[in-house]
């Protein structure tokens, strides 16, 4: 009767063991798994248009602001980030070379001085840039990327940004259709009347200004 008991309690004893020890791994997998979400890297990238008058009949400004939006938990370095815009023909094909039609390569926009941007955690930064664009385009591809690292690297104006992108490590990448009407071309509307800006920036409490740092502040 007590080597039964014994053998009971060994079994029980063990079978609590084996539950204690699951649940164990199970809890460890999830403080792992929401650890790592929330300190991996979580940069939401975007980006937003606006369209100005030049002055010159024969050109308009186009404004392309690249959206760094922070959604994890820890600060993020950003030595890298290019764009380009090239015109779009009227059978949907993007301009490849400047012969073919608007071409425009910005090469690495943080600027050597800068050494690279800082993203706060919670925080979005804009970088904007301008750029002129022949008043004739009226259909633009956008294409930008960032790599998460402080390293500052050389992105060349003279060659497509699809080509150079692929030569470098941890990038994040974005593609945007961009129609090119300026105020004067959205005065009258088919009805008479006024309309908005096709894309507006975003409120100004939403986008900080970005914060060029060479010494990690």
């Amino acid at each position: 009767m007590s080597e039964s008991i014994s053998l009971e309690t060994v079994k029980e004893i063990s079978q609590i063991l084996a539950n204690l020890a699951t649940t164990l791994v199970a809890i460890a997998a999830a403080f792992w798994f929401f650890r790592s979400r929330r300190f991996s890297k979580r940069v939401e990238f975007n980006a937003e248009f606006q369209v100005y008058e030049s002055g010159d009949p024969d050109n308009s400004i186009l404004q392309v602001t690249l959206l760094l939006d922070n959604k994890g938990e820890v600060e993020h370095h950003c030595g890298t980030l290019a764009f380009e815009v090239v015109e779009m023909r009227p059978d949907g094909r993007a301009v490849c070379k400047p012969e073919e039609g608007f071409v425009y390569r910005s090469g690495n926009i943080v600027d050597e001085k800068t050494v690279y941007y800082y993203v706060r955690p919670g925080v979005c930064h804009g970088i904007a840039k301008e750029i002129s664009v022949p008043s004739r385009v009226k259909l633009t591809k956008v294409s930008a990327f960032f790599i998460y690292s402080e390293k500052r690297l050389d992105i060349k104006t003279d060659e497509p940004l699809l080509d150079q992108r692929f030569q470098v490590p941890d990038w994040t990448y974005l593609e945007r259709i961009v129609g090119l009407k300026t105020a004067r071309d959205l005065l009258f509307a088919s009805d008479g009347k006024s309309e908005p800006a096709v894309m507006r920036r975003r409120d100004s409490r939403n986008t900080g200004s970005p914060h060029p740092s060479s010494d990690g502040g």
